[in-house]
C-alpha cells in the first residue's frame, strides 16, 4: 500500500483585493515542476474595516480560485484557497496571511 505524497515545497501566497487572483497560479503552473508534489496555498486576507469594494474585491477573489482549483485538478499542484474575510485590522497584512499559510503547510 503507498502512502500519499507529503507536499516537500510549499509555495503561499497572500491576496488581497488582487484584480487577477488566478494569475500567480497560472504562472507557478506552467513552470517546470520539481520531483516533488507541490502544495500552494492561497490566503485572502481581509479586514472586519474593509470597505464594500475590498470585500467585494475578496470574494469575486475566492469565486475565481474555487473554479480555477475546480478545472485544474493535479495531485502533484495541491492549490488550497483560504478565505479570512474579517482579520484585525491591525492585523489584518501580507504578514499575517504569510503566517496563516505556512502554519496550514506546516499541518499537511
Amino acid at each position: 500500500m503507498t502512502t500519499p505524497s507529503v507536499p516537500r515545497l510549499t509555495v503561499v501566497i497572500p491576496s488581497r483585493s488582487e484584480p487577477d487572483p488566478v494569475f500567480p497560479l497560472v504562472a507557478l503552473a506552467d513552470c517546470d515542476r520539481p520531483d516533488t508534489s507541490v502544495a500552494v496555498i492561497v490566503v485572502i486576507n481581509g479586514s472586519e474595516e474593509d470597505d464594500d469594494r475590498d470585500r467585494l474585491a475578496n470574494v469575486r477573489a475566492r469565486d475565481m480560485l474555487a473554479a480555477w482549483v475546480a478545472d485544474h485538478r493535479d495531485l502533484s499542484f495541491d492549490v488550497t484557497v483560504q478565505y479570512h474575510p474579517h482579520l484585525p485590522q491591525r492585523q489584518a497584512g501580507v504578514g499575517l496571511a504569510r503566517k496563516i499559510g505556512l502554519d496550514h503547510g506546516l499541518a499537511l
